[in-house]
């Protein structure tokens, strides 16, 4: 299988989207606490949904990639391997996942120190959509390639 030029505008677009969409909720968080925005609404339940629906095609994508472990699972050889071939394909992948994860820290600890109102649930569906806008504009066209050719190269043998 062989993804269109088209399929991968659709995907790039709303990884752009997805990007565009977590960093202004993350300006939000910073605004409000700031007290230069206040919300008329619980914006923060709208977001969660949001991010939840949004990141739906990413988990998919990257199931159906074989990259993806059920819970409770050993990662097998061959998911070890694609982790390998995407980690040389986008070597920034990965640590972008850390980058998220320290955003979250850091809000916390800012918050604390310095008593700032930020709403750290907010940040959370901020970075919960940052990853799947990256691997919809950048890594998604790379790991289709690796992933979905060799899976059909093998099906396609009928060995």
């Amino acid at each position: 299988m062989k993804l269109t030029n088209t399929q991968l505008r659709i995907a790039k677009v709303y990884g752009l989207v997805a990007i565009l969409l977590a960093i202004s909720m993350l300006s939000f968080a910073i605004c409000e606490a700031a007290g230069v925005l206040v919300r008329p609404f619980d914006f923060t339940a709208v977001c969660f949904t949001a991010s939840v629906f949004m990141s739906i095609p990413f988990v998919v994508t990257y199931t159906i990639l074989g990259l993806n472990t059920a819970e409770g699972q050993k990662k097998s050889l061959e998911t070890k391997q694609r982790h390998e071939f995407l980690r040389s394909a986008c070597p920034w992948w990965h640590p972008m996942w850390y980058a998220c994860t320290g955003v979250v820290l850091v809000s916390l600890v800012v918050s604390a120190v310095y008593q700032l109102p930020l709403d750290i649930l907010l940040i959370c569906n901020s970075m919960l959509l940052m990853p799947t806008g990256i691997w919809f504009l950048t890594v998604f066209e790379r790991a289709a390639v690796l992933f979905l050719e060799q899976t059909d190269d093998s099906d396609g043998s009928g060995e």
